[in-house]
Order: C-alpha cells, then structure tokens, then sequence
C-alpha cells in the first residue's frame, strides 16, 4: 500500500494524472476499503464498514490495526482528493473538469471523516486535509470558506508545535514530528497569505509570509523545491501592491500633470517591481533545477516573469519569457 501511494505521489510531481490516479486506486484496492466502479473508479460511499469491538459502555473502541487503516485509507483519500483537484486545472472541458472537482470533493469529505473518526479533529492528519479542502475553496473561488479552514489547519499545527496532544478510543494517537509540522503549517500560512493579498491586506500578507518563511527555511533551506510556491505567492504580493498603488497614484493626478510625475511614480514603485521580479526568478531557478525546463510549472513562472518585464517596459525580455513558456505548453499539450 505505502508503495503504492508513494509512486502515486512521484507520477503526481511529474504531472502524470492516469498514472498516478491507477496507483491511489491500487492502494485503496489493497486496503481493501470498498469497491471499485466498472473502468477502476473509485466510489466514494456514505458509510464504510469498519473492525471493531464494543467496549463494556457499549461505546465503539477501535483496535489499534483498524485505526491504522483508516489513516492509511485517509491519507491515500487525501492524496487522491489533492491529484483530482490538480487534473481539474488542465482540464480543457467544463464538463470534465465538473466532474474532477466532484470527486475531489467526494475524496477530501471522506478523507476528513476517516480521519475525525480514527484521530479526532485536532490531529495534524485532520489539519493537512483540511488544507487540500482550503484549496478546493479556492478553486471554487469561495475564498471566506477557503480562510476558515486555513486558519482552522494552523490552530491545529501551533497546537501539535506547543505539545498538545489527543486521544480516541483509548489509544494516543500517533505523534507527528515538529519538522514535519513546522514545514505543513508553513504551507497553509502560504495560503493565508495569498488570500490577504487577493483582499488587498498587504501588510498581514506580508507578516504570515515572513513567519511561514521563518519555519521553512531553517528546515527546507532556501532552495528546496517546496519554497518556490512561496516565492510566486511572495512576488505575486509585491506586483499586486505595485498595481494598487499606481492605480491609487493615477486617481490622483491631474492630467495635465501626469507625465511630470511618471519618473516620481517609477523610482516610488521600482522596488516593488524589483523585488517581485526577484522572487519570481528564485522560483523559476528552483524549479528549473528540480523539475526541468520543460515542466509546466517553469512555463508559469516565465509568464510571472514577463509580466514585471512588461511593466518594467522591458518589452524585448517579456515577449522572449513568452514564447519560451509557449514552446513549453506547445510541447506538452499542443498547439490548441
């Protein structure tokens, strides 16, 4: 099973979607969980039989093997829930795509019931999935449902670094290790501090930012594959204040007095624009070296980059970041 949800996670990274979808089912096939559908999908029932044996309260006490399982089935669950929702992003019909967000869903509400019923609510397991379901939020551009359940992960992961822990059935539940948690928690502080930004609330943006670096980098170190995220997210940051602020400066001049003000309106903004060209670069770098040049991932950030190249007026630099991330897309997915 771990074997299986391993290759399922390395054909994930290399964006290949069936591969990786037949290695979850595998796994889920091998624990046993429930039926495949006709064609190898999985379904997704309200209930699920479990092992179990009644207490002398008659309460429901699980032994530590079926507790072991849910987790195994749950974490897999999520796996499954995170790949789908990726496959909806490079769906090219709006039906198909439909479809793969309902069985995210579907694969991340299970995921988190499993994970309530073997480890309780406050687990770190709970919080990871609750950060897949923020992002399935996202998607679905529901982002005050989306911040809840950030901000609910990060309660759980400060709760799991201060020492807290749970019990369930009358087993402790597994520990989690303070890197692990450390590195998690960062990555929902990541997106809290998208969302910020996307409201406008730059400084607070700025702040979970510089914490989540603050517990990644020490861990991770500055060019692992898993801070390129942040540094879009960061440079994304700083270019959405440059274009709140021209816009706020604009609104404000006269006409007649716009073009004497242009270079004043430059040299303010220019470090803005600098240091988003900066982040973006450091990701592109990272992912470059740890997925190739031709992923999709590097095709993206090249767009980020042409865009401080265009309104740098930088024109020349711009149009070549995109048409290299064109080859790139070109190649993966073809002309259309």
């Amino acid at each position: 099973v771990q074997v299986y949800s391993a290759l399922g996670q390395v054909a994930m990274s290399i964006q290949q979607w069936a591969a990786a979808k037949r290695y979850f089912f595998q796994a889920l096939k091998l624990i046993d969980v429930d039926a495949l559908l006709e064609g190898g999908e999985y379904e997704f029932p309200d209930s699920m039989s479990t092992t179990s044996a009644a207490s002398p309260t008659n309460s429901v006490s699980f032994q530590p093997s079926s507790v072991s399982m849910q987790v195994m089935q749950a974490k897999i669950l999520r796996q499954l829930g995170s790949l789908f929702l990726s496959m909806s992003g490079q769906e090219p019909n709006k039906d198909t795509r439909g479809d793969s967000l309902k069985k995210a869903s579907a694969a991340i509400f299970k995921s988190l019931r499993l994970t309530d019923h073997a480890l309780g609510c406050w687990h770190v397991d709970y919080a990871n999935t609750l950060v897949i379901l923020g992002e399935l939020y996202e998607y679905q551009q529901d982002y005050a449902n989306a911040a809840g359940v950030y901000l609910d992960a990060v309660d759980i992961f400060r709760a799991a670094l201060m020492g807290g822990t749970s019990t369930k059935g009358g087993f402790k539940q597994p520990t989690h290790s303070h890197t692990g948690c450390r590195v998690d928690m960062g990555s929902a502080l990541c997106r809290i501090g998208s969302l910020y930004s996307k409201s406008h609330q730059y400084d607070d943006a700025y702040a979970v930012f510089q914490e989540a670096y603050n517990l990644m980098v020490p861990i991770l170190g500055a060019s692992h594959i898993s801070m390129a995220t942040m540094y879009i997210q960061m440079g994304l940051l700083h270019e959405q204040r440059f274009v709140a602020e021209t816009t706020i400066t604009v609104s404000r001049t006269s006409i007649s007095s716009l073009s004497s003000s242009q270079g004043r309106m430059t040299e303010q903004q220019g470090q803005l624009l600098g240091r988003a060209l900066k982040r973006y670069k450091k990701a592109l770098e990272i992912q470059r070296q740890a997925l190739g040049d031709g992923h999709s991932s590097v095709a993206q950030s090249l767009c980020h980059v042409a865009s401080i190249y265009q309104k740098q007026q930088r024109l020349v630099k711009a149009v070549e970041c995109v048409k290299h991330a064109w080859h790139i897309r070109r190649k993966l997915w073809g002309s259309n």
